[in-house]
């Protein structure tokens, strides 16, 4: 009798260890046959890697800690007499001091009057010879 239990516990390991195998068989055939390396070029594969880094610097986190779960949520802003607006305002602001970031093109057509006159005349002469 307790050679049966000890042949039915022998059997059943070996059928634990042959499933076992089963299981594994999918999974090692894949590291047996890895995919070729080479999917991309080595050209590609620096485009890849520089972008994937651009991606990193402004989501301020490894791309490891991203999800793209939400990644195609536009921001939609609408500005109340935006720039198809046909309402032009002009509005007066004085300071002591002021600082104006604006496109060369801006200062080379004058949309922006400052009074006085803020830039020096040799300063003002390059804008007005730059050619847009």
């Amino acid at each position: 009798m307790c050679e049966i239990r000890t042949r039915r516990v022998d059997l059943h390991q070996e059928y634990s260890d042959v499933q076992a195998a089963q299981l594994r068989e999918p999974i090692r055939l894949p590291e047996d046959n890895p995919p070729p390396r080479v999917y991309l070029s080595v050209a590609d594969r620096r485009i890849l890697d520089w972008y994937m880094a651009n991606l990193e610097f402004p989501n301020a986190a490894p791309l490891s800690c991203l999800s793209l779960k939400y990644w195609d949520q536009r921001v939609e802003v609408n500005v109340k007499n935006g720039e198809d607006s046909k309402n032009d305002m002009i509005e007066t602001n004085r300071a002591d001091a002021v600082l104006a970031t604006v496109p060369l093109g801006v200062l080379h057509e004058n949309i922006i009057v400052f009074d006085p006159q803020l830039l020096p005349e040799d300063k003002q002469s390059v804008i007005e010879q730059i050619g847009f």
